[in-house]
């Protein structure tokens, strides 16, 4: 059950009067932000009430630090600020004998003593919710603020209340604002407003009736077009394709000629000028409607412009199928889906992304090209497709090529080329991501065998030795009357030059055949000649005649109508940048952070702030980034006056404290020397025993008496 209790007023201490003079000097806030129960040392019977003071600075002895529920003045008095806390049962095992209100900047700016109360633990078998008020004179409340965390704070049933009530008041007079509103939604069209000159365009959903009697209907059942009016504008989506002129009608009234502007002026429809898909716009002139295709009749096309959301799939515009131009980001993409009515990309738009899309409104006749016909004309009969090697007569490479020069291209720079050769003509020696193109510099192109048995055994794009094709030459002279071992003088219809020739015995009327080129072996006595050479001509190679061009690639397409793109120039810029070459830059991982060694990637304010915290109050700490190393600095007080306490630290160092040490809060000579000594330390606090603390007099020093030990640790 909950219980409240009435607090005794309270006031400002030294430190809260000078605060709040100095925020309303200067036009500043002044953030309360939590509220602190003390016992003032254990039971009422064993400890005197305490009185507060102004010059505190901290409760006698604080059990319980949390932040405020509420903040409000008092009804009775609006220079009285009530501050609420509500205890949960969870919370106690200990007296309430002291209060204290802490600013935002962990100041003890308010003190109050209430009536002695136990707050029990629900372990005690006592739980309850308890909720303190605490009453204090501030005067002057202009500049006063409250600063609530939700997540933490739990809210007193009075104050659900109160805001369920008005919550529900707002939502009352929210809803009576919308019904009784003309058009509460005038982002959607009315019915009625089908039928004025100048409305919106009505949309009226498929075609039903024939393909050339079309029939239309509103959604709702309410009649409200009784009579065509020049002006009125309605669209739909065709399910059939005409054959001859076509008629339509709308909500039962009595059907209209469609037409279209043609050179000759207002004609019928012929067959194809509506097909099944398509999404169209009947305009009525007076007399008739006109056609058109979702776009404005004296409009070549429509532009329609967004700004994506996160996920953002679907842009709804009228449009006929067929005649869009989509572009995301500048760049036109293909890959969406459209009905006429609704544009729906297949991959989800990021937030903020720029989409244009180009609803062209044109007519066609059954034997027309569409957009992605004439698209795809265009690229059979005026581009090359990408790996084409074509000759160039000077020494200058064209827009949309490479010389085939066997050197290594980037994959990211020419992804199409690097498909189509693939890893064909790499050595092995290629960086990741590159690919290496063929060399064709001073070679001859020969058409692949492919089977035919001519050069059989060939792989596309392999080398091939120049050669000469095998032969033998005609008999060029006989030798008679050889003597054995006598020279050879002469020789019949030798042709070349004999330059040295040997005869080996020969008997008389024996005949040999002279051979113009030079045997390698001695011949049998029978008629060898050993020796014979003849002279040489020629050059390094054998060629036919030629003429010297320069071999290009087909390495990438140029937009039709987009004017020269140099892709080439943009090669250096997906490089990998440093700190004095422009390039791509890539981010770091968080593990690259932390080490930092790597030298090549940038870092994102996230990746750089990740790690860090920090606390400041009375108990506190920073934790730096562990890109820094991991340091954390805590401080705080024992906030404990007995000869042993344990300290726990505000957070836990999750590898190791390395350090801890006390500080005397006293200034230099004065009047008050404390002693503190640190057992068992660990990550997640240590053992304070105090020593005392000696105040020096007319005499000497006196004590000890105990204090409280203010503690500062280093960690990681």
């Amino acid at each position: 059950m909950a219980n409240t209790t009435t607090q005794f007023g309270g006031f400002l201490t030294n430190v809260g009067v000078a605060q709040q003079a100095n925020t309303a000097a200067l036009g500043q806030p002044w953030n309360i932000t939590h509220m602190l129960i003390g016992d003032a040392g254990g039971e009422p019977s064993q400890t005197a009430e305490p009185t507060p003071k102004p010059t505190q600075s901290a409760l006698v002895r604080q059990v319980y630090r949390a932040p405020l529920n509420a903040l409000y003045p008092s009804p009775a008095d609006p220079g009285v600020l009530v501050a609420e806390l509500v205890l949960p049962p969870e919370t106690g095992g200990w007296w309430i004998r002291e209060l204290g209100l802490e600013d935002g900047s962990g100041n003890l700016i308010a003190v109050a003593k209430p009536a002695p109360s136990y707050k029990p633990l629900l372990v005690q078998g006592s739980g309850r919710t308890q909720t303190i008020r605490m009453h204090v004179v501030f005067g002057n409340v202009a500049n006063v603020t409250l600063k609530i965390d939700p997540s933490i704070v739990l809210a007193t049933r009075d104050y659900v209340d109160k805001a369920r009530e008005a919550t529900e008041l707002y939502a009352r007079n929210l809803l009576k604002t919308h019904l009784e509103a003309g058009d509460p939604h005038p982002q959607y069209l009315r019915r009625a407003d089908a039928a004025k000159d100048d409305g919106p365009l009505a949309w009226l959903g498929e075609a039903k009736g024939t393909a050339d009697a079309l029939v239309l209907q509103f959604a709702s059942t309410e009649t409200v077009l009784k009579a065509y009016t020049a002006g009125q504008r309605f669209q739909f989506k065709a399910t059939e394709t005409n054959n001859a002129a076509v008629t339509v009608s709308i909500n039962g009234l009595p059907p209209l000629a469609v037409r279209k502007v043609a050179r000759e002026g207002l004609v019928d429809l012929v067959q194809g000028d509506i097909r099944a898909g398509g999404v169209y716009a009947l305009n009525h002139d007076g007399s008739a409607f006109q056609l058109s295709v979702g776009v404005a009749a004296d409009h070549a096309f429509q532009r329609y412009s967004f700004e994506t959301s996160v996920g953002q799939t679907v842009f709804e515009l009228p449009h006929s199928v067929g005649s869009t131009v989509v572009l995301r980001n500048g760049r036109e993409i293909t890959d969406y889906l459209s009905d006429g009515h609704s544009i729906t990309f297949l991959a989800p738009c990021g937030f903020g992304e720029s989409v244009q899309i180009l609803a062209f409104g044109t007519f066609r006749s059954a034997d027309a090209y569409t957009k992605a016909e004439t698209q795809a004309l265009l690229a059979t009969a005026s581009a090359l497709p990408v790996g084409t090697m074509l000759p160039f007569a000077r020494g200058t490479v064209p827009a949309g090529f490479l010389e085939v020069d066997g050197s290594v291209q980037s994959a990211s720079v020419y992804p199409d080329l690097a498909a189509y050769l693939g890893t064909a003509f790499n050595k092995g020696d290629e960086p990741g991501g590159f690919f290496r193109l063929p060399d064709s510099r001073g070679e001859f192109l020969r058409g692949w065998d492919h089977g035919r048995g001519v050069d059989p055994g060939r792989t596309l794009g392999s080398s091939q030795d120049d050669a000469f094709r095998a032969h033998a030459h005609k008999d060029v002279g006989f030798i008679d009357n050889v003597g054995a071992g006598s020279g050879i003088s002469g020789i019949t219809g030798a042709t070349g030059t004999v330059s040295t020739l040997y005869g080996k015995g020969y008997g008389n009327s024996t005949s040999s055949t002279a051979k113009a080129y030079q045997e390698t072996s001695p011949g049998s006595l029978e008629g060898s000649i050993l020796g014979l050479t003849s002279g040489s001509t020629g050059g390094a190679e054998t060629r036919p005649r030629n003429l010297a061009v320069m071999w290009c690639i087909k390495a990438w397409n140029v937009p039709v109508n987009q004017g020269t793109l140099d892709v080439a120039s943009l090669a250096a810029l997906t490089a990998q940048a440093t700190e004095v070459t422009n390039g791509t830059a890539r981010l770091a991982s968080q593990s690259e952070v932390d080490s930092g060694v790597v030298d090549n990637a940038i870092v994102t304010p996230k990746k750089m702030r990740w790690g860090f915290s920090a606390q400041f109050g009375t108990n506190g700490y920073m934790v730096f980034p562990t890109w820094l190393g991991g340091l954390i600095l805590q401080y705080g007080s024992s906030a404990t006056t007995t000869e042993s306490a344990e300290v726990r630290f505000p957070i836990a160092f999750p590898n190791r404290c390395f350090w801890v040490g006390a500080y005397d809060n006293t200034p230099p000579g004065g009047t008050i020397r404390a002693f503190w000594q640190f057992r068992g330390l660990n990550t997640a606090g240590m053992n304070v025993l105090n020593m005392g603390t000696f105040t020096r007099g007319s005499t000497g020093w006196g004590g000890p008496t105990l204090s409280a030990c203010p503690y500062f640790a280093i960690g990681f």
